[in-house]
């Protein structure tokens, strides 16, 4: 059973990546291409790992969605096990079923760093 919930947790992880990706590149964050081809002529890029920020902050956003999927799926294991013996730790659960949630925060507010850096 954790198996299956891991395994599903990773197929989330990565749709996720993969649905984030056009985001990340947006013109509304990034330059143009036309923008960026202009720059490119007139001056040789300082970083020339600038073309990579997409890359890296899908996979921040990547690593965030795998550990949170992790650390949900245990916690949930072990909550579930607790909550068959008693029962008035229902409300415990919950909330450490929504701490690991964090880390996707933490992820997206990284991407973010990433690309405006």
């Amino acid at each position: 059973m954790v198996l299956i919930r891991f395994i599903v947790c990773l197929i989330c992880a990565v749709s996720l990546l993969f649905l984030s990706i056009p985001f990340i590149s947006s013109p509304f964050i990034t330059k143009s291409f036309a923008q960026e081809a202009h720059q490119a002529e007139e001056t040789p890029s300082k970083k020339p790992f600038e073309k990579l920020k997409g890359l890296w902050a899908a996979i921040a956003i990547f690593a965030g969605c795998f550990g949170t999927g992790w650390a949900q799926s245990r916690v949930g294991t072990a909550g579930s096990g607790a909550l068959a013996e008693k029962p008035e730790v229902g409300g415990i659960i919950i909330v450490l079923m929504a701490i690991p949630e964090t880390m996707i925060i933490l992820a997206f507010v990284i991407a973010i760093m990433i690309l405006t850096m």
